[in-house]
């Protein structure tokens, strides 16, 4: 079987030989205008920032809910309850869950969006407008960010919100990773979650 993958990857190679010129040029040309343009750098670690934050403040929602779930549990095991409390709030633990993943994908697409839309502004600002964009912190950054954060922004916005719906049985796996892994990462003890 990889002998026939080695000879299929052959073919395809010598498919697309006659592309390899063009897509070098067009590479290099990309490469020369964000080399003018190094204020989109640190436009970059700017927008890692916000993910970190965004993770800090994530990871804390759903130890909240984490805890709150066990409490909740634990506290209705010790009362002997009715099964209907129980299942509602395991409800809403498992609503909060999938909540907190939906707005996890949907802010770090976001970002990650707002990002290449600015870039490909400055890119295209500079393939058009040379002067325009030649500086360290040019205008053309600066426009295609205000570009992509407010006339962009809804299309960005409702564009990642669509693909978490084709992204929903990945999330679902992950969903199942996230219970498994909880229990692992977070060891709360009936004891642990009184004294809280």
């Amino acid at each position: 079987i990889w002998l026939m993958v080695l000879i299929m990857t052959c073919f395809y190679t010598k498919a697309i030989w006659y592309r390899i010129p063009f897509a070098a040029s067009t590479i290099r040309t990309a490469l020369q205008s964000l080399r003018v343009n190094g204020g989109i750098y640190v436009l970059s670690y700017v927008v890692s920032f916000l993910a970190l934050v965004w993770v800090l403040v994530w990871v804390t929602a759903l130890v909240g809910i984490g805890i709150r779930h066990y409490q909740s549990y634990y506290s209705n095991d010790s009362n002997n309850t009715n099964d209907s409390t129980s299942s509602s709030s395991s409800g809403l633990s498992v609503g909060g869950v999938l909540f907190l993943l939906l707005s996890y994908h949907w802010t770090s697409q976001v970002l990650q969006n707002v990002l290449h839309v600015t870039v490909s502004g400055v890119v295209g600002t500079w393939w058009f407008d040379p002067q325009d964009a030649s500086s360290l912190f040019s205008p053309a950054i600066q426009d295609s960010l205000r570009r992509a954060t407010t006339y962009s922004f809804g299309s960005i916005c409702m564009g990642r919100y669509d693909s978490w719906f084709l992204c929903l049985p990945h999330a679902q796996n992950n969903f199942r990773i996230l219970t498994y892994c909880s229990f692992f990462l977070f060891p709360v003890t009936k004891k642990s979650l009184l004294v809280a």
